[in-house]
């Protein structure tokens, strides 16, 4: 499997895409909200 988690006081970091690939990134806070960045389609 791919990807990899940084861990934080507030949350953590995940991404499933191998190193070196450009694509979705999720923040997952302790507080229960997630966001999803995903900078892969820019022109």
């Amino acid at each position: 499997m791919y990807g990899g988690m940084i861990q934080g006081t507030k949350g953590y970091i995940k991404s499933t895409l191998p190193p070196n690939i450009v694509g979705e990134v999720i923040l997952h806070l302790n507080d229960g909200i997630e966001e999803k960045f995903d900078n892969s389609w820019k022109d």
